[in-house]
């Protein structure tokens, strides 16, 4: 998203450059469009990769606040509510925070995809009209 203008005006002034043979400037024109859509993808599939390793996170803090709990109903001496309470808790909030990221995740990934597609689109027309 922040580099893409940088990569959009590096592919102009190829273009540019290759429009001067017109045999060389189609092939250059696709070879631009394929590079810059899979550059964009790549950027994509890492956010893609994040958004699957994240729910994994919450998983482990709920697994950790689980033992926590199960530690305090082993105690001898009876069960504290409070601190049963504190550990379900601490359970319940990780999963919670992760789900909660995923989903505005998903939100922008989404969105940043429905503008990468956008921007090539629109690169194809001013590679095509000059």
């Amino acid at each position: 998203y922040l580099r893409y203008p940088r990569m959009r005006d590096e592919a102009l002034r190829r273009w540019r450059y290759a429009v001067k043979n017109p045999l060389h400037g189609r092939l250059s024109r696709r070879r631009i469009l394929r590079e810059m859509s899979l550059k964009t993808r790549r950027t994509l599939g890492l956010i893609s990769d994040l958004l699957g390793i994240i729910p994994l996170l919450g998983l482990l803090g709920l697994v950790g606040g689980l033992i926590q709990v199960l530690n305090i109903l082993a105690s001898p001496g009876g069960v504290n509510a409070t601190t049963l309470i504190r550990g379900i808790s601490a359970a319940s909030v990780p999963m919670v925070a992760a789900l909660s990221v995923v989903i505005a995740g998903v939100y922008f990934k989404h969105a940043l995809r429905i503008r990468a597609v956008r921007e090539i689109r629109l690169l194809g027309d001013q590679l095509r009209h000059g």
